[in-house]
């Protein structure tokens, strides 16, 4: 792998992770309101094979602030070095 793959699959993971449990906490939230069991929506979440038994669906912290403004500005910056082309 390429380093500029390596990075960009660094960051790429960075923000998945971080969408992966803003939404699994929104659900939780939402959950709690309707009097529904989060852990039982993330049981039913692992078991569709879309999703498997490994992804990341559980509540809990974010990510540290420092790896996620690393993160976003890396992608803020992205469109506009020149070695990003458009296609």
């Amino acid at each position: 792998m390429s380093v500029e793959s390596a990075e960009m699959v660094k960051h790429s993971l960075n923000a998945f992770l971080a969408l992966s449990i803003t939404f699994t906490n929104e659900l939780a939230t939402i959950a709690e309101r309707v009097g529904a069991d989060a852990s039982d929506i993330e049981k039913a979440l692992r078991s569709d094979p879309r999703i498997g038994p490994y992804a990341y669906v559980k509540a809990g912290s974010a990510l540290p602030a420092v790896r996620w403004r690393a993160t976003s500005s890396f992608f803020r910056r992205l469109p506009n070095t020149r070695s990003c082309k458009r296609h």
